[in-house]
């Protein structure tokens, strides 16, 4: 079990890191959050910790997706995994990984790997790495054409399985819209600050 100085520090790196990487300084959290700037050092000093709802808006005012900064916080251990990492250590992160999900994302897991959806699994995992592989605006236009596929499917009543688990629509929406924004700015990346 963490102390209360290895638990801070923890909380410390994880407040600093995400700021950074969302590339905003510490005067914009002070008028995100609504706090003074003293208020925003003293958190990433580890003199201060704030409540799980600020947390929660910490990472929406960096429009960051909260849970892979507080699964490095509570397994920090798991991010020097990569694909050179042995196999037990990989089976490890899945598994506190797939703990941590939401019911509803286990499911869809599930309705991967074993669902009748006609496809092998093992080459769905394999388009899905190389579509990430590709441009984020290569990536944008595939993820239309699927949405648009799924909402005709759907509207004439020929999806592959009805009765079965079903994406999560305004999320992808909302995600299609964000990774255009991206583009248009010039990035490559984007982010969710909070996913269902």
């Amino acid at each position: 079990m963490l102390n209360e100085v290895e638990l801070s520090e923890r909380f410390q790196k994880m407040f600093r890191n995400s700021r950074e990487a969302a590339g905003k300084s510490q005067g914009y959290m002070a008028k995100a959050l609504g706090v003074s700037k003293k208020t925003i050092q003293n958190i990433e000093d580890g003199l201060s910790c704030p409540n799980g709802k600020k947390i929660i808006e910490w990472f929406s005012a960096l429009d960051l997706q909260p849970m892979p900064w507080i699964l490095s916080l509570l397994y920090p251990e798991f991010e020097e995994i990569n694909h050179e990492s042995d196999d037990e250590e990989i089976e490890e992160a899945l598994i506190k990984y797939i703990k941590s999900l939401p019911g509803d994302q286990k499911r869809k897991l599930l309705y991967w790997a074993y669902g009748d959806h006609g496809s092998s699994p093992s080459c769905v995992l394999e388009l899905l790495v190389a579509h990430l592989q590709a441009p984020l605006q290569t990536r944008l236009n595939i993820a239309a054409s699927v949405i648009n596929n799924y909402e005709i499917a759907h509207a004439k009543s020929q999806l592959a399985n009805p009765n079965k688990i079903q994406p999560n629509m305004e999320l992808l929406k909302f995600a299609l819209q964000k990774g255009r924004d991206a583009v248009l700015e010039g990035n490559e990346t984007y982010r969710i600050g909070m996913e269902n």
